[in-house]
């Protein structure tokens, strides 16, 4: 994956996250499959996790789709 989108999509989500806190909210991230969505930066559930990690903050989540997940 590009590094530049990937360095993007994570200061963004860094942004959104605090943002969405002060507000009391949760901000959610989804993986998304190849077939239906290729090109799509994320898309395995273990990724998304690992950049929840990265990123730090506690209202970011990771939405479970078992759609997307079993066709990955």
């Amino acid at each position: 994956r590009d590094g530049a989108h990937r360095a993007a999509y994570i200061e963004n989500l860094r942004r959104a996250a605090a943002r969405c806190a002060q507000e009391g909210r949760r901000l959610v991230i989804e993986p998304i499959n190849t077939r239906d969505m290729p090109g799509y930066l994320l898309n395995h559930q273990r990724e998304a996790h690992a950049l929840v990690a990265e990123i730090g903050e506690p209202n970011l989540k990771v939405q479970m789709d078992f759609y997307h997940a079993q066709i990955m």
